[in-house]
């Protein structure tokens, strides 16, 4: 079964799965902030060529397998495929009624 994600992440994840860049900025909210096991990404230029290296432009898809949300905050478990790695990582997303605001990747 597929853990349910509030529907801005869901969106973003789709996005990310889908191979779709424009979709995956559009995902944001307040210009967005990326920060991958310590580098840090901010705005939507930034962010695009982090993802074009890193996520989306690496063919990078990721399958939830845990998630505990909370007003504004998801911490979501998942397989994340990609060129560059497989394997499990930790994805935590801020969020609000129009999109993500800082997506934060971690070691689960």
């Amino acid at each position: 079964m597929t853990p349910q994600l509030p529907a801005p992440v869901q969106r973003f994840i789709d996005a990310v799965n889908a191979g779709d860049t424009d979709a995956f900025l559009d995902g944001f909210s307040g210009g967005g902030l990326v920060e991958d096991w310590g580098r840090v990404a901010v705005g939507r230029e930034q962010i695009r060529l982090w993802s074009d290296r890193e996520f989306v432009g690496a063919k990078g898809t990721i399958t939830p397998t845990a998630v505990q949300a909370g007003p504004g905050e998801v911490t979501m478990d998942g397989d994340w495929s990609s060129n560059h790695f497989h394997g499990s990582s930790r994805f935590v997303f801020n969020y609000d009624d129009v999109g993500v605001t800082a997506m934060r990747i971690t070691a689960d």
